[in-house]
């Protein structure tokens, strides 16, 4: 069986001041005012990209955390014309013109982003929360999610931020077209809702979806999160799930050169996401049970977590495109609605192994 191509994905941090031109709704954008940026860069690399294999995605983390660098502490006026988060993630494209960029993130608020394909159309996400109880009524006798319970949900709205026509949207235009819907989520039992008498995370998502795309015709994604750690998202047309998980593995740039600290035995809390997309259940109303997910990935789970991972010739480059492709491998044989893993260490950078690589990044 065979993994898909990498993508490898850095991130850097910034602090930095700005005044907008065009502060929308909220004037006080338009003051001086200031932000801690995240920005994350997703790039196809050669395999010779970091001088030894393994190397690709902590080159494109130099690269990103060089070009951050100019921006931290400054006063973003100074270098980039009207620095939105759209014009950030510009100016970051254009600086790493000479690699295969396909997307940028921008995240300047812990609710609120945008992300720039590589052509650099802008799409503008957004963060809700509401609290809710729900129960799935068509699961088998015994499931947990068969009991009422509850969860604090988060809800991220996608949308392209000019139209065929040029118009330009806006964060507060998805700030109202989702205010309605906060008053009738927000608080209550989601069974109750019409439309929602099973309400999985996959049928709120589509039921988002048909709320809001009639007024909001720029709507690309709508993601649930369920927890912290699984969800749907759903484009209008196609459902997919995620369920992360994290592990604690030591491992060793065997490929590294000499003097890389990388070359040592050492270690990190990667987490690796898994990405699965089936047709709907019409009765259960899922693509597939979290808890199913789980239970494929718990034996693969344990022969990463808390293991001496240098062992393993597999591992020997140490990185985590290696790690994905293990994962990718051995679920595949196990499920076959797996369409993706992701893998990230703790300091952002990572790889993303993917048949659908350009769907929504979920922000940090």
């Amino acid at each position: 069986m065979k993994s898909y191509p990498p993508l490898f994905r850095a991130t850097s941090r910034f602090e930095a001041a700005r005044q907008l031109d065009f502060p929308g709704l909220n004037p006080s954008l338009g003051a001086l005012h200031g932000h801690g940026f995240i920005v994350s860069v997703l790039a196809d690399l050669p395999e010779d990209a970091g001088g030894y294999p393994g190397g690709q995605a902590l080159q494109l983390q130099q690269s990103v955390q060089d070009h951050a660098s100019t921006l931290d502490y400054g006063f973003l006026n100074d270098t980039i014309a009207d620095p939105t988060d759209a014009n950030i993630g510009r100016w970051m494209h254009d600086k790493l013109a000479q690699l295969n960029v396909k997307r940028i993130l921008v995240q300047s608020t812990p609710a609120s982003g945008v992300e720039i394909d590589a052509d650099k159309t802008v799409f503008l996400w957004r963060k809700y929360r509401f609290h809710a109880a729900h129960q799935l009524p068509n699961v088998p006798a015994g499931h947990k999610c068969g009991r009422m319970h509850g969860h604090g949900f988060q809800v991220v709205l996608h949308a392209q931020e000019q139209d065929h026509q040029g118009v330009r949207l806006t964060h507060d235009d998805l700030d109202t077209c989702w205010a309605p819907l906060a008053s009738q989520l927000d608080y209550h039992c989601l069974n109750d809702i019409p439309g929602l008498s099973n309400p999985t995370s996959e049928i709120l998502s589509s039921w988002i979806w048909d709320k809001l795309s009639p007024a909001l015709p720029q709507l690309k994604w709508v993601m649930v999160y369920e927890t912290a750690s699984c969800g749907s998202i759903f484009d209008g047309k196609q459902y997919r799930i995620w369920k992360d998980t994290t592990i604690d593995s030591a491992v060793q740039f065997q490929c590294a050169p000499a003097g890389d600290p990388r070359a040592a035995i050492h270690g990190d809390t990667y987490t690796v996401r898994l990405m699965l997309s089936a047709p709907l259940d019409s009765k259960m109303g899922w693509t597939i049970d979290f808890g199913d997910v789980k239970t494929l990935f718990d034996p693969i789970f344990k022969s990463l977590d808390h293991q001496a991972l240098y062992e393993r010739v597999e591992f020997r480059e140490g990185d985590t495109t290696s790690i994905g492709n293990y994962v990718l491998l051995q679920m595949k044989a196990e499920c076959p609605h797996i369409t993706g893993v992701q893998v990230m260490g703790s300091d952002g950078v990572g790889t993303i192994l993917d048949s659908n690589s350009l769907g929504p990044g979920l922000p940090d």
